[in-house]
């Protein structure tokens, strides 16, 4: 089950990211956007929490600004459903485009992110704290 990420839901997002990451953007970043009206996303529950696809957005432009699967729930589809909802809710908030980075080096994400039409725009340098490079991507909503 896929539902509206909740503000009672921003510590667990923040604990995760620090234990999947070792970094997270922080609770006072999310409170922050989430005051401001610019923050959504979702969460993956069966019992328990699986993951979370968190959003920020302006207009027409959505930013992707985290997205996890816990282990225990990886290769059984949870990351495509969050994606799913995310693209179907763009729609509804006009939201024409929807951006993130990720690092050059996770494969699967890519792979992920083009069977969703997400294409490559650019890489950025040396983006992460290691020194690897990110992947600029961008998803454009079809007019019809």
């Amino acid at each position: 089950m896929i539902r509206s990420l909740q503000e009672r839901d921003l510590s667990w997002v923040v604990e995760q990211e620090t234990r999947l990451f070792g970094s997270s953007l922080g609770e006072t970043h999310y409170q922050t956007l989430l005051q401001l009206g610019s923050l959504f996303g979702y969460v993956a529950q069966a019992t328990d929490r699986q993951g979370a696809l968190l959003c920020s957005h302006n207009g027409e432009h959505a930013q992707i600004e985290n997205l996890f699967v816990l282990m225990n729930a990886r290769r059984q589809g949870v990351a495509t459903q969050l994606l799913q909802t995310l693209m179907a809710d763009c729609e509804t908030r006009n939201i024409r485009y929807i951006s993130l980075e990720v690092r050059e080096d996770h494969l699967v994400a890519i792979r992920l992110y083009e069977s969703l039409e997400f294409q490559v725009i650019k890489r950025i340098p040396n983006y992460y704290s290691d020194h690897t490079d990110a992947l600029f991507m961008v998803h454009e909503r079809s007019e019809r």
